[in-house]
């Protein structure tokens, strides 16, 4: 068989075995029976039942691709020898070529097994951290809950405390102007009533004693004018008469 048919078949047969369908069986019976192998030397009945289970199912696996495909089992060992000697998919080649090995099956479930138990600690662990940290938002949640009716109170206590305090300087401001108003009046009390009726009376008794006087003047003066007048019309008279 030349190099290129079997390259052909290599590729072929890759894609088979790497597929999902070829992989998913032998990977769910992996992953559903590993919790029975430990990292242990002592072989148990169960294990070796599992282990007949896993040869018959990848043997069924491999016959039906063969069979679908009408490669011969010749073919299949040398696509399977080019595979071992490609780094980058050899593991799918060593897996079908070992799966008959008990030690080889051994291992890889026992090292699924503590894949999955690290898998589900981690998964716990970051579930309780999970748990602690909504605990802890929650704890928090609570504190500033706290901390802000502590604030509303003491913002409502002193609100008040202030409207005590205006009120007090209100009232305070309020005595201050009236004793203000009482002592201003106290200062500028004005003359009582019936002093000032005297002072009308004095005043109007002076008043008219001045004009008594004043109009007594007048009168005399007149007197004397009324005098001189009809002395001045005597003299005439007497002049006329020739009496000196």
């Amino acid at each position: 068989m030349s190099n290129t048919e079997v390259e052909k078949i290599y590729q072929y047969i890759l894609k088979k075995v790497s597929s999902p369908e070829f992989r998913n069986p032998i990977k769910n019976f992996i992953d559903e029976n590993c919790t029975y192998f430990l990292d242990v030397d002592e072989n148990t009945f169960q294990q070796g039942g599992l282990f007949n289970e896993f040869v018959m199912l990848v043997d069924n696996l491999l016959e039906k691709l063969c069979s679908d495909s009408k490669i011969s089992e010749e073919m299949f060992l040398l696509a399977a020898k080019k595979g071992l000697e490609d780094e980058k998919n050899k593991k799918y080649f060593e897996q079908l070529i070992a799966y008959n090995n008990y030690n080889y099956f051994k291992s890889i479930m026992t090292k699924r097994n503590y894949q999955i138990i690290a898998l589900v600690e981690k998964e716990m662990e970051k579930k309780e951290k999970n748990k602690k940290l909504v605990a802890s938002k929650k704890q928090l949640k609570e504190i500033m809950d706290k901390e802000m009716q502590q604030a509303i109170k003491m913002s409502l206590a002193l609100e008040d405390e202030k409207r005590r305090i205006e009120a007090i300087e209100e009232e305070d401001l309020r005595r201050a102007i009236k004793l203000s108003l009482e002592e201003s009046k106290k200062k500028n009390l004005p003359k009582p009533v019936e002093e000032k009726k005297d002072f009308k009376k004095d005043f109007k008794k002076d008043d008219k004693k001045d004009f008594k006087k004043d109009e007594k003047k007048d009168f005399k003066k007149e007197e004397k004018k009324d005098f001189k007048k009809e002395e001045k019309k005597m003299k005439k008279k007497m002049m006329i008469i020739g009496i000196n």
